[in-house]
């Protein structure tokens, strides 16, 4: 299924002007630094360099401030104008250099001319990238990631002023807040200028970023390709497979797309020079410092240094071996600080990768590599995630053909370092591709490498080219057609301009979870502690005990659920929250679930009652004991009644419906999938059936039959309508709403009771009972 892009109403924090202060000085210090290694650049060139070194520059900076634990404000702006400081120095020396380009500049200025299919592709080009940066900026973070360790990561930089060190086995923020935090760095300082954690500065610098892949990829076809129209159709599949990636752009990936194509396109460009030329050496620079700059946002970003070694072995005749130190001893510099702390404080450079490091139980993480190995299976059957993951084979040969047939006019006789410029080429791809097979099969990481996929499928501009064999143009028509056709669809997907009260209304949309998230928000306190497997904690403000994380560890050492209970009560534990993806009824649930004893627990008033069910199942329970008189109560709230393990309810059958029925509504909790209910009915020696549906139906819905799912019926149609005192066994497939409806299927004059008796019976009870004979699956 195709992602949708959701049109929304903006709703911008009012301390946004101090986020586009933050920016300005971001961007003036990337523009300062421009200058002095690039002192003559075209406009674009510019901004991109520009982008690059501010972001990367900055990031470097914020990451030494955030290890040392004193990134404020004021540390963060003082090391700022401290390096402008220094940059302006070093221009000074260049001043005249700059004030002759800049003349020279302004009076060549000329608006250009163009015809009528170029203003059509500009045309397409903005509408697409409309569609891009909208939902990017006005609506809130969505992506899976981000709220794990993108946003959230920020938020507790910004919080602990610092990079705080949280670790242990927890597939949530233990193992991924010790991940390189780049672009979290930015966006704390963001937050620490507004004073304000909002998410929407997250979404505000990546929509920058954004633009910066745009422009490096219509710059790298310039390079490559030297056609106008082939590079605004390079854009055009860019954006289109970015539209179709678009949860994608608001965490770590566009970073790394950005710094990886910034960086091939100066490869490019410094190989079209003479070697000894002083812009090749200022570019070798800028490709070394994007490259490390990768490093500081993500483990996958740090092999982009092997693109600034291929390239000095390419040219290695030329240039010494000492300059090739240089370069790797300068990306030492940039990367290490963040890479020592992990090593000192963890005993990983690369935590928790390989399960080594301290604070990582070993069976805890064992269970979250078999949570994504489950994961991989999940998501193998769904379309939108086969399309993205396939799309790499035609990007691997279009990449081998193009740098095979095409790179000669880089100054590169056919014949020279043949395997080398294959590399080269490859490299973006290579990266992505060895992760999703080797490390975890996301296909988000093929990003980086698609911009250079998109220039080479333009070749097929102009349609009348000769080099091109006509299986080619057809291949990469039919390509081309997918691409952007998908992405249309995407687009017409969108939904109307909707106002939401706040940003969780808008997020149920897209994770019902969030129902349950808001319900925290308002119904617990402050201070109270949620103890969950559930990971995407952005938009929960409580304070979580991660289940599978370190301080949970000797939970799994305690066959006492007493015990259990009290250690949670130590750590200030008030509520369990159990979610769906982490419940016996997803795939993807984590094996450590079933190794804690609380688990088995889930439900019984007296030790984990529940007090909410979301519509999906998501369930959260109290760590103190209620009666099943509070527990009606509570649940009358909501019009439901309570699960537990035994009811004994007296409904009346009212003849307003037709057939006459009386209905009782069930939520069922996620942890109760894969388990049993069990249904008896004394209907007073009439004939009724138990009908269970998915979903609540109320009184006043004629012919809910056609509109809802049947989930089981006694007896079934095939021996009858009804029956007296009918049974139902029923296993639960998930959580979520169920109507019981009890139906009467003879005459009726009047109203008339009948005694329901339902038993709730999880997994474990299942096994338990079976081995005793007592139920029949």
């Amino acid at each position: 299924m195709l992602p949708k892009i959701e049109l929304f109403i903006p709703q911008f924090p009012s301390s946004i002007g101090l986020a586009f202060i933050g920016l300005f000085i971001i961007l003036t210090i990337g523009y300062v630094f421009s200058l002095i290694l690039l002192p003559e650049s075209s406009i674009i060139q510019r901004i991109i360099t520009m982008l690059g070194l501010g972001l990367g520059i900055n990031a470097a900076l914020f990451i030494i401030l955030g290890i040392f634990m004193i990134f404020t404000t004021f540390n963060a702006i003082i090391i700022q104008f401290t390096f402008l400081l220094i940059a302006f120095i070093i221009l000074s020396r260049r001043s005249y250099v700059l004030h002759i380009d800049f003349r020279m500049k302004v009076g060549n200025i000329k608006i250009p001319k163009y015809n009528f299919a170029t203003i059509i592709m500009i045309t397409i080009t903005i509408g697409f990238i409309f569609f891009i940066l909208y939902p990017l900026i006005v609506t809130p973070v969505i992506e899976w990631d981000s709220l794990v360790y993108g946003i959230n990561y920020a938020k507790v930089i910004f919080e602990n002023s610092g990079i705080p060190l949280i670790a242990g086995p927890s597939i949530g923020k233990e193992m991924s807040f010790n991940y390189p935090p780049g672009h979290q760095v930015l966006v704390a300082y963001l937050f620490n200028l507004t004073n304000d954690p909002d998410e929407f500065y997250y979404r505000f610098l990546a929509s920058i970023v954004v633009i910066g892949v745009i422009l490096a990829t219509y710059e790298l076809s310039k390079a490559l390709l030297c056609n106008q129209y082939q590079s605004l159709l390079a854009v055009i599949t860019l954006c289109g497979i970015i539209i179709l990636y678009w949860d994608q752009t608001e965490n770590y990936n566009i970073y790394i797309t950005f710094f990886s194509t910034s960086s091939m396109l100066f490869i490019i460009k410094a190989l079209s020079l003479e070697f000894e030329d002083e812009k090749m050496k200022n570019f070798n620079i800028i490709i070394t410092l994007f490259c490390s700059f990768a490093g500081l946002i993500s483990y996958i970003g740090v092999p982009l240094i092997g693109m600034m070694i291929i390239m000095h072995l390419i040219i290695f005749r030329r240039i010494s071996f000492k300059r090739l130190i240089y370069h790797l001893l300068l990306s030492l510099i940039i990367m290490s600080p963040f890479y020592m702390r992990n090593l000192l404080l963890l005993g990983n450079p690369f935590y928790p990768m390989l399960g080594i490091g301290k604070y990582l139980d070993q069976t805890l993480y064992k269970s979250a590599i078999q949570h994504f190995k489950n994961y991989f299976i999940l998501t193998n059957i769904n379309i939108d995630y086969l399309i993205k993951s396939c799309l790499w084979v035609p990007a691997l040969f279009y990449l081998i053909t193009f740098t095979t047939n095409d790179l000669s006019k880089l100054k590169l006789r056919d014949s020279e370092y043949y395997w080398l410029r294959i590399l080269l080429y490859s490299y973006p791809l290579l990266i992505p591709l060895a992760a999703f097979l080797f490390h975890a099969p996301f296909p988000r990481y093929f990003l980086m490498a698609y911009p250079i996929f998109t220039v080479l499928l333009s070749k097929i501009l102009p349609l009348n080219s000769i080099k091109q064999s006509l299986m080619e143009k057809i291949i990469s028509t039919i390509i081309l057609l997918a691409i952007i056709g998908f992405s249309v669809l995407t687009i017409t997907s969108s939904k109307s301009v909707v106002i939401f009260e706040d940003k969780v209304d808008y997020i149920v949309t897209h994770y019902e979870d969030a129902v349950i998230w808001k319900w925290i928000n308002v119904n617990t306190q402050e201070n109270d502690v949620i103890a969950t497997y559930e990971i995407r904690e952005y938009y929960i403000n409580r304070k979580i005990m991660l289940l599978d994380g370190y301080t949970a560890i000797p939970l799994y050492k305690m066959a006492d659920i007493n015990e259990a209970l009290e250690y949670l009560h130590q750590h200030g534990v008030k509520y369990v929250l159990s979610v769906p993806w982490a419940s016996p009824q997803d795939i993807r649930m984590p094996p450590a679930y079933d190794w804690l004893i609380i688990t088995k627990y889930f439900g019984n008033h007296s030790l984990l009652p529940p007090v909410y069910i979301a519509p999906n199942g998501a369930t959260i329970y109290s760590i103190k004991s209620m009666s099943e008189e509070e527990l009606f109560k509570t649940f009358s709230k909501y019009n439901l009644v309570p699960p537990l393990k035994k009811l004994k309810l007296n409904i009346t059958i009212l003849n307003i419906t037709q057939p006459p029925s009386g209905r009782i509504y069930l939520p069922i909790p996620c942890d109760y999938a894969r388990g049993q209910i069990h249904v008896w009915v004394n209907s007073s020696n009439k004939l009724v059936s138990i009908e269970l549906w998915e979903g609540i139906i109320n009184l006043n819905v004629i012919n809910w039959w056609e509109k809802y799912n049947v989930k089981s019926r006694s007896p079934p149609l095939s021996i009858g309508l009804g029956a007296k005192n009918p049974e139902l066994i029923w296993n639960i497939d998930k959580g979520g709403y169920l109507t019981l409806m009890i139906v009467a299927w003879e005459p009726i004059a009047h109203p008339f009771n009948v005694t329901v008796n339902i038993e709730f019976y999880n997994k474990w009870e299942i096994r338990q009972n079976n081995s005793r004979g007592e139920i029949n699956a």
